[in-house]
């Protein structure tokens, strides 16, 4: 699907062919036992081989890697949900900040006491 989408993919859009590298490697996940962990049985490991690749697709494509704190993971993932409700409902595909939280909690287990990325956008 990726190598399908490279003839329309926008070129000023950031795009790291990581995922294509791993794929054309033949790691495919738990099913190949290599994707981006290795895998010993149902445990997960960081692969030496994967952290090299993408320090150096990170170096060619002049990306400073930063660490990033558990909180700033989240809120960065929040926000990119939000900006997605938000164009959800400019489009028109939801009439209300609501539907898309009831569809994040009960479709995609977003956490229920969270009330939803809509709801936390609001600040509520």
């Amino acid at each position: 699907m990726r190598k399908r989408r490279v003839a329309t993919r926008n070129p000023a859009e950031r795009y790291v062919e990581i995922a294509d590298r791993l794929c054309e490697a033949g790691r495919f996940g738990r099913k190949t036992g290599k994707g981006w962990y290795r895998y010993d049985g149902k445990l997960a490991e960081v692969d030496p081989e994967v952290t090299a690749l993408i320090e150096a697709e990170s170096a060619r494509k002049g990306i400073t890697r930063t660490a990033l704190s558990s909180d700033e993971i989240m809120a960065r993932i929040l926000a990119t949900m939000q900006a997605e409700g938000r164009a959800i409902l400019a489009e028109g595909i939801a009439s209300q900040s609501s539907d898309i939280d009831v569809i994040m909690v009960n479709g995609y287990g977003f956490p229920r006491w969270r009330g939803g990325p809509m709801f936390m956008d609001r600040g509520e």
